[in-house]
Order: C-alpha cells, then sequence, then structure tokens
C-alpha cells in the first residue's frame, strides 16, 4: 500500500462548438506533455451517465510534482507560446492557461490518496516519458466512480471500515473486477468530495446488478449518512479502448 500513487483527477464539460478543437489538443499535446513532466499514466474518459462529460486520471508520485519545473513550465496555449501567464502560475495544481480554458466549463479537480485497492495490478514504477501509450494500473474500457462527502465526525471512522471491509464486498458483484477506495488530499484540491471509489467493469450493462448487494446494519448506516454522492458511468477514449 506504501507505493501506491496518488490519483490527480481533472472532470469538465466542453463546449460543443470546441470538442473537436479540445479533444486534439488534450490528446496529442497536453497528455504527452504531462507524461513527459513526470507523470505515471494519462487516462480519458467520457460518461455515459453522470455529471461532467470528460474524466482524466493520472497516476503521479504526489502533489510534489506540481511544483516540479517540467510541470510549471507545460504551457496551456494553442499554438505553444511563451507566455508569462504560462510560466509563472501562482498556483501550479490549478492551471489557468489563457486559451484552452476557455474552452470548457465546470471545471474540478483533485488529489486523491489510495486507501484500498482489490485486484488492481501493480503501478508504474518509472514515469515513461512523452508517450501516447499512457495506460498505466487503470486499465478497464468501463468505469464506475463513486464521489461523495462524509460527515466530518464520522470520516475517519467510515475510512477505516472501508479499507477494512467493504471492498471486497463491492467486487463480490458479477461484472466488477477491481475497486479503488481515495480519500481527498485536501489543499490540491477544487470543489471535488471527500471520497472516490473508482471500479472496472465489463461493462455498463453490469450496473444492474449491484441490486444483488445485501447491506447489513453497518453497511447502512454509512449509506445513510453519504452527503452530496456523484456516480458516473464512464467510457475510455484515450488511450483508445
Amino acid at each position: 500500500m506504501a507505493n501506491l500513487p496518488n490519483l490527480y483527477t481533472t472532470r469538465m464539460d466542453v463546449k460543443s462548438e470546441s470538442q473537436d478543437y479540445h479533444m486534439n489538443w488534450c490528446n496529442n499535446r497536453h497528455l504527452p506533455d504531462l507524461m513527459e513532466a513526470g507523470f505515471f499514466s494519462a487516462v480519458r474518459y467520457s460518461s455515459i451517465e453522470g455529471p461532467q462529460k470528460y474524466l482524466q486520471v493520472y497516476e503521479i508520485t504526489g502533489p510534489e510534482i506540481f511544483k516540479t519545473s517540467g510541470y510549471m513550465y507545460i504551457c496551456r496555449c494553442d499554438p505553444e507560446c511563451n507566455a508569462q501567464a504560462c510560466l509563472n502560475k501562482a498556483d501550479p495544481a490549478n492551471p489557468t492557461g489563457p486559451q484552452m480554458m476557455v474552452h470548457g466549463s465546470g471545471s474540478t479537480r483533485a488529489v486523491y490518496r489510495q486507501l484500498a485497492t482489490v485486484n488492481v495490478p501493480d503501478p508504474p514504477s518509472v514515469a515513461p516519458g512523452r508517450t501516447s501509450e499512457s495506460i498505466g494500473s487503470i486499465k478497464g474500457s468501463t468505469i464506475l466512480t463513486l464521489r461523495f462527502d462524509m460527515p466530518h465526525d464520522i470520516a475517519d471512522e467510515f475510512t477505516s471500515w472501508m479499507s477494512k471491509n467493504k471492498m471486497a464486498d463491492v467486487l463480490g458483484v458479477p461484472g466488477f473486477n477491481s475497486g479503488r477506495f481515495c480519500r481527498r488530499i485536501d489543499e490540491y484540491s477544487t470543489e471535488e468530495p471527500m471520497f472516490m471509489e473508482i471500479f472496472e467493469l465489463d461493462g455498463p450493462e453490469v450496473m444492474k446488478n449491484l441490486s444483488q448487494m445485501k447491506l447489513d446494519d453497518e453497511s447502512q448506516r454509512f449509506v445513510d449518512a453519504v452527503v452530496g454522492r456523484k456516480i458516473n458511468v464512464m467510457q475510455r477514449f484515450y488511450p483508445s479502448a
């Protein structure tokens, strides 16, 4: 567990008239730039169900990567520029590239610490450098993400219970192949819930199998305490599934 990378997630919608332009820039320049800066992996998903159309998931060593020159000097303009707005960002964890950000809306980002995993392959241990072959240990073509908050007075109790007990129960559901339970690192996150779970699925159709889960009293207590639940079923499109 000690060697698990952090997960850096960004989510957004993109204006309909900018879809192709933004897609090309992100897939062919921005994500390879991030890989060159030292990210272990970079994958993109599109939401079939749930808020915010696009999700980017990156495996990183930790938030310290945002303070490296390799990351801070990534230009977020198109065409590429040397504008001081790109090279001297006040908050490197929350870039505000002067051109490309205008094509999106509802952007949120967060760094999550992975607290428990089930059936997850070994993560990358070396950053592969600039490449479009950027799949790391998150390999599923279909994923379910659950994001939610929990009252602070039971958040630590819930974290301990979830890490020890519940992940394996969910992976008993047919079609659910692997799972991760994560908690937000607050100082590097914007408007994202405290907890995130990611499950890799055989396909969207297996969501109906969740009805087979039986909740005991303790499980039901935590489910009832959840605040602001956000559910997304998503398909990977970069690298292509």
